[in-house]
């Protein structure tokens, strides 16, 4: 059902301008979706301009940013260490203070010049649909929705999988590749929780990671955790689905998030119903897939939808993150 209403006109200029970005790229973007409408829509554009700079990025996007979920990312924020892409920095420089007499030289801190930098990866997530799709009543919130969970598994599964070792030039080694693993057992919750916690350093800015389903179980002995999270012995703790399992159980992640590299942008969303699409689900490490056939998106009257999110880490520290693996107490 196509809304042909104030709302819908409303809802259909805003996913035109937060797709488009400018507003004039938003109102071609209407002729071409929305041409059936496109004159009403286009005016409602005007009721979601705050001003005459604004280029897509205030109303629009903080509109569709309410569809995105937070991710684990986005709680651990203030702590992690945030730099941008391809610029260089120095993780291991340790500075001293000292008390210096008056008319007396300050020392200097030698720090070693160990420059690093994170370059730019991305996780992008593509898909086709019919045009009749793009029109229907809730369709920006579904595609939004929809491609907004996929890039999100996939990136924080990319981050907490120990299995992950990463491709140079495409995707970041997870934070818990290579540290240390400690194993659990049925009935060892408080046990197997006080000896992942032991002699970590820096417990205050750490963060206790896993999924949903150990998460609830965590909440019979500790009253502050649950499936939505919450926190176990002060620890904030986050849970995600993403969050690895096997056939022995699944596991808890420490981190201290001041020693994990951060570089990451939001999600763009695209919409694209003019290219060529080659319907291959799978590439490899060429960049080619099996013989497949290309579809016209315009012939097709198909859209494209891509989301991209650009990202990379690394953990500085071997020794600031542990796993705590085969955690089934049910």
């Amino acid at each position: 059902m196509v809304e042909l209403n104030g709302a819908g006109r409303t809802r259909r200029a805003i996913f035109a301008k937060a797709v488009a970005g400018s507003d004039d790229a938003a109102q071609i973007f209407i002729d071409r979706e929305f041409s059936w409408d496109a004159p009403r829509t286009k005016a409602a554009l005007g009721g979601i301009t705050s001003d005459g700079t604004n280029t897509g990025a205030g109303d629009a996007l903080e509109y569709v940013s309410e569809l995105l979920r937070p991710t684990i990312f986005d709680a651990m924020w203030p702590f992690l260490f945030k730099t941008g892409f391809s610029t260089p920095f120095n993780p291991t420089a340790v500075l001293n203070a000292n008390w210096v007499a008056e008319m007396r030289p300050a020392p200097c801190s030698t720090a070693a010049l160990e420059l690093q930098s994170l370059p730019r990866q991305k996780v992008v997530c593509l898909s086709v649909w019919s045009g009749e799709a793009l029109n229907q009543k809730t369709a920006f919130e579904q595609f939004t929705t929809l491609h907004d969970k996929a890039n999100r598994m996939s990136l924080e599964g990319q981050f907490l999988d120990p299995s992950v070792v990463g491709l140079e030039g495409e995707s970041p080694a997870s934070i818990t590749s290579g540290v240390d693993q400690l194993e659990t057992g049925i009935g060892e919750m408080v046990e197997s929780i006080n000896r992942l916690c032991h002699g970590f350093a820096n417990l205050d800015t750490s963060f206790l990671i896993t999924d949903p389903s150990i998460g609830f179980r965590l909440s019979d002995k500790y009253l502050d955790a649950g499936a939505r999270g919450g926190s176990v012995g002060g620890i904030p703790l986050l849970t995600t689905d993403a969050s690895p399992r096997d056939s022995a159980g699944g596991q808890i992640v420490l981190v201290d998030a001041t020693k994990v590299a951060i570089a990451i942008e939001g999600i763009e969303i695209t919409v694209d119903r003019e290219s060529s699409i080659e319907m291959v689900d799978e590439f490899d490490s060429n960049g080619s897939g099996d013989a497949a056939e290309m579809i016209s998106l315009f012939q097709t009257n198909a859209v494209a939808i891509r989301a991209r999110t650009y990202a990379n880490w690394k953990l500085l520290d071997p020794s600031a993150c542990r796993v705590l693996t085969g955690c089934d107490w049910g």
